[in-house]
C-alpha cells in the first residue's frame, strides 16, 4: 500500500509540549464559537418572540458568521496556510469575509439602535422586520460579491480591490468608534432619565449589548492597526510564521467567541431561551 502524502503540512510539528499546548488551545478556540454561536442561532431560529425584535436579527446574522468561522479556524490552525493574496494554500479570504460581514452588521445594528432610541416613533413607522432582514441579507451578498470579484479580476485589479477594502475597513472602524461614543452617551443619559418600563429596559439592554460587541471588534482592529502602522513606518514589526502562534489572529478568534457570549450574558430573554431550548434538552438527552 503506497504511503499517503499530505498535500498540506501541519502548522506545528507537535514534537514538543509547547506545540501540543498551542494545538489544544487552538482546538478550544475553534470549538467555542461553533458551540456558543450555534446555540444562539438555534435559539433565535426557534423562538418567535426573539425573531420579532430587530436587534435579535442582527445578532442572528453575526452569530451565523461566528458559527461558520469556527469550522474555518480548524483548517487555518491545523495546517500551514496563510491568508495572503495569490497563496496556493490560502482559504480564498473566507475568514476575512466572515469578519467583514460581522463588522458591517454590527455597524448597521449601531445605527439601528441609535435611530430606535433617538426617534422611536419614526423608527416604528419606517423600520420593519422585512427591511431589517433585507439589510442583513444584503450585507452577506455585498461581502461575497466583492469576494467573487476578487478572484474573477486580474491580479492588478484584485490588488487594488484588496487595498480599497482595507481602507474601507479602517473607515468603518473609525465610524464605529463615533457611533459607540454616541450610544454610550445615550445609554448613560437619555435612557436612564426615562421611566424604566419593559420597553425602555429592553432598549437599554440592546444598546449596551451592541456597544460592547462593537468594542470587542474595535479592540482587535486597533491592535492589528497599530502593528500594521509599526511595520510600515518603523523598523519594529511583529511577524509570525504560522497563524496558530500569531496573537493578532488569536484575538480575532476571541472576538468571534466574545460576541455570542456577550449576547447570552447580557440579554436575560436570550439567556433563558438558550437554556430552555438548547442546553437543557441536550443535557437531558445525554443523561438518558
Amino acid at each position: 500500500i503506497p504511503a499517503l502524502k499530505m498535500t498540506l503540512p501541519l502548522a506545528l510539528c507537535l514534537d514538543s509540549l509547547s506545540d501540543i499546548a498551542f494545538f489544544i488551545i487552538h482546538i478550544l478556540l475553534a470549538t467555542m464559537p461553533t458551540v456558543i454561536a450555534g446555540s444562539v442561532l438555534l435559539t433565535i431560529a426557534f423562538t418567535k418572540s426573539l425573531r420579532q425584535e430587530h436587534w435579535y436579527l442582527y445578532i442572528f446574522s453575526t452569530s451565523t458568521g461566528d458559527f461558520l468561522s469556527g469550522f474555518a479556524f480548524c483548517y487555518r490552525g491545523f495546517f500551514d496556510v496563510q491568508e495572503v493574496y495569490s497563496s496556493k494554500t490560502g482559504m480564498y479570504f473566507i475568514l476575512p469575509s466572515l469578519l467583514g460581514v460581522n463588522l458591517i452588521t454590527i455597524m448597521a445594528a449601531q445605527i439601528d439602535r441609535y435611530y430606535a432610541v433617538t426617534s422611536p416613533f419614526k423608527y416604528q413607522q419606517k423600520v420593519t422586520r422585512n427591511k431589517t432582514i433585507g439589510v442583513c441579507v444584503g450585507i452577506w451578498i455585498y461581502n461575497y460579491l466583492l469576494f467573487l470579484l476578487h478572484y474573477l479580476w486580474s491580479s492588478g485589479l484584485a490588488g487594488v480591490l484588496q487595498g480599497g477594502l482595507a481602507l474601507s475597513v479602517n473607515i468603518a472602524a473609525f465610524t464605529m468608534i463615533g457611533l459607540n461614543l454616541k450610544l454610550c452617551s445615550i445609554a448613560k443619559n437619555q435612557i436612564s432619565e426615562n421611566f424604566l418600563n419593559a420597553e425602555i429596559e429592553n432598549k437599554r439592554t440592546s444598546v449596551q449589548l451592541i456597544t460592547m460587541a462593537s468594542a470587542s471588534y474595535l479592540l482587535v482592529w486597533f491592535l492589528g492597526f497599530v502593528n500594521t502602522c509599526m511595520c510600515h513606518l518603523t523598523p519594529i514589526c511583529f511577524r509570525f510564521q504560522h497563524d496558530i502562534v500569531n496573537p493578532w489572529k488569536v484575538l480575532t478568534r476571541c472576538s468571534h467567541i466574545a460576541t455570542p457570549l456577550l449576547c447570552i450574558t447580557k440579554s436575560s430573554q436570550l439567556r433563558e431561551a438558550v437554556f430552555a431550548k438548547v442546553w437543557k434538552p441536550c443535557c437531558n438527552h445525554r443523561s438518558r
